[in-house]
């Protein structure tokens, strides 16, 4: 549930009609300094604007995200009975950004590709290719595609709200233009690394488009109530650990994910697998 336009439907009944605020108990830990955006749709069509971007900052551990604020959350008429809420991946306030890097990386590759036909594959990094000649507007091109990458992570930091760590790499790549638009004649020696993090900016393109997202439960609340934490007391916490311990010596390991109901319906069979006990729980 992270590739754009992947969506998770959830289906719930509401007892009393009225206005209702929305909140998510969600982790985001695997973009580092990133957000993720999700689109949402109640029963098939997104109620206002506002919940076409729902955004999902970084953070280690869980946290309770409510849609708009804490302090002013965004409410849904909802009348009674059953409702759908969707969840969709969307790339939201980065799509420009991602769509903008795409363009430099072909005319990264493009200029990669000029300096190839000058130096070969294997240039001789004791011999002056004279590149600043061969190619007239190089020291130009380097200069104003190192200004547009160093504009792009300002664009990003300002559409994220925060700097990011995985926003390095263009200003990696930005630096190494800048040393290549002062020393073109150290170009030969470094166009394997410049190769390199071309390649690197592309696959960083690729998982920039992920929008990762865990979602633990979605919780409907008055908006004149207290916002939910989704944290428990220490005294709760400490409850839950006895009896998760005192469930692990009675917990049937065979059965994971069935439920009681099914254990019931449920004809076995006897199956044997030449190969050791852990292939065989996953199996």
């Amino acid at each position: 549930w992270k590739d754009p336009g992947q969506t998770l439907t959830f289906s719930f009944d509401v007892r009393e009609a009225g206005l209702y605020a929305i909140a998510f108990r969600v982790k985001q830990n695997v973009h580092r300094g990133m957000i993720s955006t999700r689109k949402m749709t109640v029963d098939g069509a997104v109620p206002y604007r506002e919940l076409e971007q729902i955004v999902f900052p970084f953070a280690v551990d869980w946290y309770m995200q409510t849609a708009g604020s804490t302090e002013a959350p965004y409410t849904l008429y909802l009348s009674a009975g059953r409702h759908t809420i969707a969840l969709e991946a969307s790339t939201g306030a980065m799509a420009s950004v991602l769509r903008r890097t795409e363009n430099y990386v072909y005319e990264l590759n493009r200029l990669y590709r000029r300096i190839l036909m000058i130096t070969g594959s294997s240039p001789d990094t004791y011999r002056d290719y004279n590149l600043d000649t061969a190619i007239p507007d190089l020291p130009a091109a380097l200069k104003k595609l190192s200004a547009d990458l160093k504009a792009e992570v300002t664009s990003a930091e300002a559409a994220l709200g925060q700097s990011g760590s995985e926003l390095s790499l263009l200003l990696e790549v930005a630096e190494q233009l800048d040393g290549f638009a002062e020393k073109p004649a150290s170009i030969p020696g470094r166009l394997d690394a410049f190769k390199s993090n071309i390649s690197s900016l592309g696959t960083w393109l690729t998982g920039l488009r992920e929008q990762p997202l865990e979602l633990d439960y979605i919780e409907l609340y008055s908006p004149e109530a207290k916002a939910p934490t989704g944290k428990c007391s220490v005294l709760e916490e400490l409850a839950f650990g006895v009896r998760a311990f005192f469930a692990s010596f009675v917990t049937d390991y065979s059965t994971v994910g069935v439920t009681k109901q099914q254990q019931e319906d449920i004809t076995r069979i006897t199956a044997w697998i030449s190969a050791g006990r852990d292939q065989a729980m996953i199996v």
